[in-house]
Parts: structure tokens; C-alpha cells; sequence
């Protein structure tokens, strides 16, 4: 458990009230909120929402999974490399298949590209830590506020209580916004480097006939 999912059970009957406000009464003209909705494209309830469904614990799990596979890829790539004991078709075919397999897992390919995924797994878990404490801060600022005061007791309907829910919402969707913005920047970083990479079959590495010559030693 985490500082948001401490305060989200308190916070969510004040989002759900600035929910209503906003649909009820509308967006003061000129208000800082309007550009925030509009590039969330949702009201501060569900957009909170988002960000608490951010679970990093996973992702942590799944580094401490693939950390020893980078050893087992070391291994394989040892193993590849070794010359064999026999010639002919099938050693030359056997060579073709290994020395890519060598190559897939080696250097460029598969090693780094674990190391990688390890990497881009810790930089994400980060992210949804750091979402998510960006999110708890906020709703912590809101709930003492006295915006959160006047919206949560008995006020009548007025232009000041749009105001309210207005700050209160901007407030929110500001912490959310950073949140997508750290989340593009790590998407631009890591899209390349993560993208799938297919295995290719080498050429001249058909399959040996039964009538090859097969010669051990």
C-alpha cells in the first residue's frame, strides 16, 4: 500500500462531487481546467482512476524473473560457438544454424536486448511510482483545501462553487498530465530499443540430404 492508495478512499466522494459541478454548472470562462480536460479527455474521477490502476509491483516481479535468463543467454551463446566434432553437409548446416543462433543471442542481439527489457521494465515501474505519488500529493493538497470545504457543504449552487470545482479539478489534472507527459517521454526512449526483432533463418542453412556425407573426427 502506497500514499494513493491511502488517500483515494477519502478523496473519492470530493472527485465525484467535482465531477457533478463541472457537468452540472460548467467550466468558468477562461479557466486553466478547460485545456487540461481537453488534452485528458476525462473529468478528474476517472483520470485519478487511470493512475491508480497503475500497479508497478509486477513489473518488479518480472525484473527479478528475467535477471538470471541473462545468464542462461550468455551460455547458450557459449555453447553455439563451439566448433563441432564432425564435417561434412550436415557440420556445415549445423555451423550456419549455430553461428546464427550465436549471433541472435550475443553482442546485439538477444543479451542486449534482455538487458534491455530489464531496463525498460525498472524504468517503467519507476514511472508508475512516480505517477502515482505525483497523483497522491495532489489529492492531498485538494482534500485540506478550502475549495474542498465549500464543495462538500451545504453552499447553493453558484458561479463561485464552478469556481471551486474548477481549481479543485485543475489541481488534479495537472498531477495527471505530468504523469501522460513522463509516459511519452519513456515511450520515445525505449519504442526502438524494445520493438520486436523476428529470427531470421541463414542462408545456405537448408536441411542436410540423408545421402550427405557425414564424417565424425
Amino acid at each position: 500500500m502506497d500514499a494513493l492508495d491511502i488517500v483515494l478512499d477519502p478523496a473519492r466522494p470530493l472527485l465525484a462531487r467535482v465531477d457533478d459541478v463541472l457537468r452540472g454548472q460548467g467550466i468558468p470562462g477562461g479557466h486553466a481546467v478547460q485545456g487540461l480536460l481537453r488534452e485528458l479527455g476525462a473529468l478528474p474521477g476517472a483520470a485519478v482512476d487511470s493512475v491508480a490502476a497503475l500497479r508497478p509491483g509486477p513489473l518488479v516481479l518480472a525484473q527479478r524473473q528475467l535477471a538470471p535468463l541473462a545468464e542462461a543467454y550468455a551460455q547458450a551463446a557459449q555453447v553455439a560457438a563451439r566448433p563441432v566434432a564432425w564435417s561434412g553437409a550436415a557440420a556445415q548446416s549445423y555451423a550456419h544454424r549455430a553461428g546464427a543462433l550465436q549471433s541472435r543471442l550475443h553482442g546485439d542481439g538477444g543479451a542486449r536486448r534482455l538487458a534491455d527489457t530489464i531496463r525498460y521494465a525498472e524504468a517503467l515501474a519507476t514511472w508508475m511510482v512516480t505517477a502515482r505519488t505525483g497523483v497522491a500529493r495532489a489529492l492531498g493538497r485538494v482534500l485540506g483545501s478550502a475549495e474542498a470545504v465549500a464543495l462538500t457543504g451545504e453552499v447553493r449552487p453558484d458561479q463561485g462553487l464552478a469556481r471551486a470545482a474548477a481549481d479543485l479539478a485543475a489541481e488534479v489534472l495537472s498531477a495527471v498530465v505530468a504523469a501522460t507527459d513522463d509516459a511519452q517521454r519513456l515511450a520515445a526512449t525505449w519504442d526502438e530499443r524494445i520493438a520486436y526483432a523476428p529470427f531470421f533463418r541463414p542462408l545456405g542453412a537448408g536441411p542436410a540430404s540423408v545421402a550427405d556425407a557425414l564424417r565424425i573426427g
